[in-house]
């Protein structure tokens, strides 16, 4: 059921942005582009970091033994 609601929610937010695309000034288009690219960016970053943490915890448990 996730699947259809997302692939809905996708299909829609396209439909909007098509129609709204030409309605938004350039300057807001450039700083919402640069702001979906800022939280890309924190999300690559936290997941990295996330890894790390995992990869020193089991490293830490395989050297303890």
């Amino acid at each position: 059921m996730g699947t259809v609601i997302n692939a809905a929610a996708v299909i829609i937010g396209g439909t909007i942005g098509m129609l709204v695309k030409g309605g938004l000034p350039l300057r807001v288009r450039d700083l919402l582009m640069r702001s979906l690219g800022l939280c890309t960016l924190f999300i690559g970053i936290s997941g990295a970091i996330s890894a790390m943490y995992k990869f020193i915890y089991l490293l830490t448990i395989h050297i303890s033994k």
